[in-house]
């Protein structure tokens, strides 16, 4: 029984948002545009960008790192914001 409670709060703890970025979202006309999002990204070193999603309020960059893991950093769309980095993939 213990082994299980256990296996339960380790599946909330590393839920998908269980450390979600504090992204506050607003209206979106006054959201970066994409290509300035990319732009502040390899500004801040990521330059192997794959994509950029929107997830939980936020620009998300799918970078690739140094050792081919695949990184979600996270960026405030207004301000542009550096948010989160998510742990390689």
């Amino acid at each position: 029984m213990n082994r299980l409670c256990c296996v339960f709060t380790t599946v909330a703890l590393f839920a998908p948002g269980a450390a979600s970025a504090d992204c506050k979202g607003g209206p979106q006309d006054q959201w970066a545009s994409v290509e300035e999002v990319k732009k502040v990204a390899t500004d801040h070193g990521f330059s192997e960008i794959a994509k950029v999603i929107l997830e939980d309020g936020c620009y998300e960059v799918v970078t690739i790192n140094a050792d081919g893991k695949i990184v979600g950093v996270h960026f405030d769309p207004i301000t542009l914001k550096l948010e989160k980095v998510e742990e390689p993939r």
